[in-house]
């Protein structure tokens, strides 16, 4: 008996520890971190669009929610239908955005309220990397992301997609960017938070990011949807409880 009250109390005493592991760090947050528009034609437009979507949806449907930047809404959708239609998924994917700008998507959409997702899968950030950037205010964006999420829907399971290799060679300054980004966001993984970094198996066996898989060394082509849909399964599955 002894023993395992000092079990519990020990499991006690590490649980805030544990819950701290992905924490916005207090005081003044940078810009990555303050929900703000962005004031460009092609964002507002799918702003527009995600509106009506929302509009015309039985959100009470809605199983899985896809959030990210054009990455996200570009989804070839052979392959998204593929493996996520039948979880009744909706892509609220908005071009162009960064995380301080899918923070002030969050605030229109009805997280918590209508839309009440068992799963949401979220990939957000390479729009915020540009040089000279600090690294750990990009984490802290994407660590304020996940908060958000958590206070709005915190029954769901949130799958957190690494950010993708940028350029087509592997001395791309930006390569650098995006696993010093990666390596900060290892911390957010938790009972409710899984990540996976289809990243990998992008890249051939040099380390190079060809045309047939991203055209323009960001975006995924059809075929690299299609590796990226495979890579991230199985952590979907498990989120919604599968093997």
């Amino acid at each position: 008996m002894k023993f395992s009250a000092a079990i519990l109390g020990l499991v006690c005493l590490l649980s805030p520890l544990a819950k701290a592991a992905c924490p916005v760090p207090p005081g003044a947050l940078p810009a990555e971190a303050v929900p703000a528009p962005l004031p460009d034609p092609n964002w507002q437009a799918r702003i527009a669009a995600i509106d009506s979507i929302l509009g015309t949806t039985d959100l009470a449907k809605v199983h899985t929610v896809f959030l990210g930047d054009s990455i996200t809404e570009a989804w070839a959708p052979p392959v998204f239908a593929h493996f996520n239609n039948y979880r009744a998924a909706l892509n609220l994917g908005a071009r162009g955005a960064g995380t301080q700008t899918l923070l002030w998507q969050m605030q229109r959409l009805p997280l918590g309220s209508k839309l009440n997702p068992s799963v949401i899968v979220l990939l957000i950030g390479t729009n915020n990397l540009w040089p000279g950037v600090q690294i750990k205010n990009v984490v802290t964006g994407i660590s304020t992301v996940l908060a958000e999420l958590r206070q709005r829907v915190p029954a769901a399971k949130i799958v957190l997609i690494d950010l993708l290799p940028r350029g087509e060679s592997p001395n791309d300054p930006a390569r650098a960017q995006v696993a010093e980004v990666n390596r900060g966001l290892a911390a957010c993984a938790d009972q409710t938070v899984s990540i996976v970094n289809p990243g990998p198996v992008l890249l051939d066996g040099r380390g190079y990011l060809s045309k047939d898989i991203s055209y323009d060394g960001l975006h995924p082509s059809w075929l690299g949807y299609a590796i990226m849909g495979a890579a991230i399964e199985p952590t979907i599955r498990k989120a919604y409880g599968g093997p």
